[in-house]
């Protein structure tokens, strides 16, 4: 039977004697400061482990969401809005399946975790659509898009401390609840503007990130040419 004994950051297995009596962390003190160091993890002359000196924290590195979803070839447009969006219950898993809902055509403004018909999943506000995605363990819970020239109103509420997206569409109301913090508030606030863009004339100052996944949504369907597409999103890195 293998004890495991923790040393500052160290991790030491070691197979005692059958009688021998638990070993403890001043036992493996001098064992420590060896193995430490042949794992890349520094150590002070009195056997304190000094971890800001090693090379754990390189091999060892959490890959963000942003680099996990490039991983799974998501798109930019969906990625920067993910990691705009609180998640609670792992809904994020959901996220590569937006690649086969989603047209060239829409770019992703913004997404929110939420619950639709007791299933949980993403609602997603597009350039077009509201698209409600269930989650993957959600398996009986079906996708749901609703265009923004079909909506009439929308508003939000808190019930319980979580956020309530009520739409009123001619074909009923869609609802979708259980959201955290003001993202209610800010995806509603976002549909209202997206419904009704503004005149032509002066243009209001708006989020480099939405007008980034404009621009992808643009490049994809062919409206606009490589170095284009290059040049504007660089200039929009500059502006984030």
């Amino acid at each position: 039977m293998y004890q495991s004994l923790h040393v500052a950051e160290c991790h030491l297995y070691v197979q005692p004697a059958r009688d021998a009596r638990p070993l403890g962390a001043g036992d493996l003190a001098d064992r420590c400061d060896t193995g430490c160091a042949d794992n890349g993890i520094g150590t002070t002359g009195d056997g304190e482990t000094d971890t800001m000196t090693g090379s754990w924290s390189k091999w060892l590195r959490i890959p963000s969401l942003a680099d996990r979803l490039r991983a799974q070839g998501v798109r930019e447009d969906v990625i920067a809005a993910a990691e705009r969006t609180a998640f609670g219950r792992q809904t994020d898993r959901a996220l590569p399946a937006l690649n086969d809902v989603l047209t060239k055509s829409e770019g992703v403004i913004q997404l929110v975790e939420g619950r639709y018909h007791g299933a949980y999943g993403l609602l997603v506000l597009t350039s077009r659509r509201l698209v409600f995605l269930p989650a993957e363990s959600a398996r009986d819970g079906q996708t749901v898009a609703v265009d923004l020239s079909d909506v009439l109103t929308v508003d939000w509420q808190v019930h319980r401390g979580l956020g309530v997206v009520e739409v009123t569409t001619g074909a009923g109301p869609f609802i979708v609840d259980k959201i955290l913090g003001n993202q209610a508030e800010s995806i509603s606030t976002g549909t209202r503007q997206a419904m009704s863009p503004p005149p032509d004339g002066p243009a209001a100052h708006r989020d480099p990130l939405e007008q980034l996944a404009e621009l992808r949504a643009m490049h994809d369907a062919g409206l606009i040419g490589d170095a284009e597409f290059q040049a504007r999103k660089q200039d929009l890195f500059g502006q984030i």
